[in-house]
């Protein structure tokens, strides 16, 4: 599988320096294993409903990470604490 470029957008790079560095670490090695695979098997990752275009979560720990794939460009949207997830998801524009 071709390697995928990974970019975050700026909510998401405020959201990853907001982290403590130990969690940003196991974040950063998510997104690098990312860069191989963007769909690992497995269920770390999951495709959310109600988008135009796909939007995936994966799972890192305590936080997910929301990203959308566009040919060999993955982009990172939003990392949330798990707890938060749900009201994050809502401030992205769902297909209405």
């Amino acid at each position: 599988m071709a390697n995928f470029t990974v970019q975050l957008t700026g909510p998401a790079i405020r959201d990853l320096e907001g982290l403590p560095a130990p969690v940003r670490a196991g974040v950063l090695s998510s997104l690098s294993g990312l860069q191989n695979d963007p769909l690992p098997g497995g269920q770390s990752v999951k495709k959310l409903k109600g988008f135009r275009f796909p939007l995936y979560r994966l799972r890192s720990g305590n936080h997910r990470i929301l990203y959308r794939i566009d040919r060999n460009i993955l982009t990172v949207m939003r990392i949330a604490d798990r707890k938060d997830l749900e009201k994050t998801i809502k401030r992205l524009k769902p297909l209405n």
